[in-house]
């Protein structure tokens, strides 16, 4: 489930054997947990009230599982009437978990921007439209999205993760790839990212010579976000996620099966409710 392009560095004895694909999210250790819930409920089934659902969600890492559940109907048949996600977090100790009212995450859309210039000898650069230069000047003005464009109580984030172009040290750049991702927390704020990032990317290629969509399925029935402690200094569990050294302290995975269980008892006998 949703392995990242990093090449493993964690130390674990079962770390990946593929070169630049690990599990640096917990995502195993997610599955791992429903999967323990499903057996622990299935036990208790004949005391449980109502039915339980499990949603196995692919994808959250890349074009973005929830939705296409969704709309294949995993939350009609039957109907869903309250959903918690539980995901690892090495910045709380091992045996706690986290959780707030109102949101906790941001929404996270990608966008690519793709420079066109005219390549050249390197010699002569005004015989040329240097795209490397305008890459440059691209990803500092999107900055400005987020310093001079949005209310300062806002949350808004702007990243450029990746850029790519060039061929070698004496020739200009033709082309430059950037790729990104735009993080925020108000719909409104969100539906005029790409309109302001268009117009800034438009208005320095003039005059330049040269980012959790469990949201989906708390949006249609009471939803709560869970994190689960997995930090732990002895188990070496104090590396972020989506780092090559990350690892998940399996102590903690106890803790989130039972919360898992909890909730599904608790969401079955009507102890949910609505709201922010």
């Amino acid at each position: 489930m949703d392995a990242l392009p990093l090449t493993e560095r964690s130390g674990e004895p079962f770390s990946s054997e593929v070169p630049g694909k690990m599990h640096a999210c917990g995502h195993d250790a997610h599955t791992a947990m429903l999967l323990a819930a499903a057996r622990v409920l299935q036990r208790e089934r004949e005391t449980l009230h109502g039915t339980t659902v499990l949603l196995f969600q692919p994808a959250e890492e890349g074009p973005g599982g929830a939705l296409p559940m969704i709309e294949a109907g995993a939350m009609d048949d039957p109907k869903i009437d309250a959903v918690a996600m539980l995901h690892v977090d090495p910045r709380l100790e091992t045996g706690t978990i986290g959780f707030i009212a109102g949101a906790c995450n941001a929404a996270a859309d990608e966008f690519r921007v793709t420079i066109e210039g005219r390549g050249g000898h390197g010699a002569a650069p005004h015989l040329s439209v240097d795209a490397i230069p305008c890459a440059a000047a691209t990803v500092l003005a999107l900055q400005n999205i987020a310093a001079r464009e949005i209310d300062p109580l806002k949350t808004v984030v702007v990243t450029i993760g990746t850029i790519e172009g060039g061929y070698r040290n004496n020739i200009i750049a033709d082309r430059v790839h950037l790729t990104g991702t735009f993080r925020s927390q108000d719909q409104a704020v969100r539906d005029g990212l790409e309109a302001r990032a268009r117009r800034i990317v438009d208005g320095v290629a003039a005059p330049t010579m040269g980012g959790e969509d469990f949201a989906y399925f708390a949006q249609r029935a009471p939803g709560l976000l869970i994190r689960l402690g997995i930090r732990s200094e002895a188990a070496g569990s104090i590396h972020p996620g989506h780092s090559p050294e990350f690892r998940v302290d399996e102590a903690a995975l106890d803790f989130g099966i039972e919360t898992l269980v909890a909730f599904a008892r608790g969401a079955g006998a009507g102890d949910v409710r609505g709201g922010n």
